[in-house]
């Protein structure tokens, strides 16, 4: 199976963002493993998250109740949401998320086969922190992953 991933050239499509990665990989010298939450509903696209990192432990979750009830017990490090999800749609889920005090400063991505430019500004308008599009690649998800984590470990 041949799985092949992209990250749109948001830069051409929004001129003030950026997708320019540099890390320091500081956090994986943690001693608590990084827990971000993947909402989802197509099990292909969650096993490949899941194969990613070692020492991560992703959450993922369905549907976008199952990702309210998963952050009122766990707070994650990051947040990846589909755009398109069964119960609800990914940037009023992203809303909703924000909207809790626990999880002021945590990243949220939302991640999305929709590359039309307009798609990309409303989920950049809705305080998104990043926007991936489907099919991903590896280094691309990896690098902005390992961009949001250092983010994170140094706020912390």
């Amino acid at each position: 199976m041949l799985l092949r991933i992209c990250l749109v050239d948001a830069a051409s499509l929004v001129p003030q963002f950026s997708p320019t990665y540099e890390f320091d990989f500081s956090w994986r010298h943690r001693t608590r493993p990084l827990n971000p939450i993947y909402v989802e509903d197509n099990e292909v696209n969650v096993e490949v998250m899941l194969g990613l990192r070692p020492q991560i432990e992703l959450t993922a979750c369905s549907n976008g109740q199952e990702a309210v009830a998963v952050v009122q017990r766990v707070t994650p490090d990051l947040v990846l949401v589909d755009r398109q999800l069964p119960d609800i749609d990914g940037l009023d889920l992203l809303e909703r998320l924000k909207s809790d005090p626990r999880l002021l400063g945590i990243p949220m991505v939302v991640v999305s086969a929709d590359a039309i430019p307009g798609s990309l500004a409303e989920t950049l308008a809705a305080d998104a922190t990043d926007y991936l599009t489907k099919p991903l690649t590896v280094d691309a998800l990896l690098g902005l992953v390992d961009r949001l984590f250092d983010e994170v470990a140094e706020q912390r």
